[in-house]
């Protein structure tokens, strides 16, 4: 059987995580698309491929992550990448997931709190 470029992807995904491919694993399809949000960022916007790890402003993925969820209402495909707003939504929220983890992280880049603390009386 032949395999083309998405299924040999999905089937090395597969591979590393040590479950079985059957070509039709929902999982790996959501995973491929956050991949290539992760993709067109590294490359076409020449952020490089490992810059989403050094950490970021919570308060200004948090809004990334809802403009796209908005745009998705009216137009599911985002028209700078060409890839469906709900994966760039997705890679935001994977990445706020990934710093919260990471206690150093959340201490230099959670603004919540600065941004939206209340006027003091």
């Amino acid at each position: 059987r032949e395999f083309d470029d998405l299924n040999l992807i999905k089937l090395s995904i597969a591979n590393i995580y040590d479950c079985t491919y059957t070509g039709n694993t929902p999982a790996l399809d959501f995973t491929f698309e956050v991949g290539r949000v992760m993709e067109f960022g590294a490359y076409k916007k020449d952020y490089g491929r490992e810059n989403w790890a050094k950490g970021g402003s919570f308060t200004n993925l948090i809004a990334a992550c809802q403009r796209h969820l908005l745009k998705w209402e009216f137009d599911p495909i985002d028209q700078e990448s060409g890839l469906n707003h709900l994966a760039h939504a997705m890679c935001n929220i994977c990445f706020l997931q990934y710093y919260q983890s990471r206690p150093d992280l959340v201490a230099t880049y959670d603004d919540r709190t600065t941004i939206f603390k209340p006027p003091a009386a």
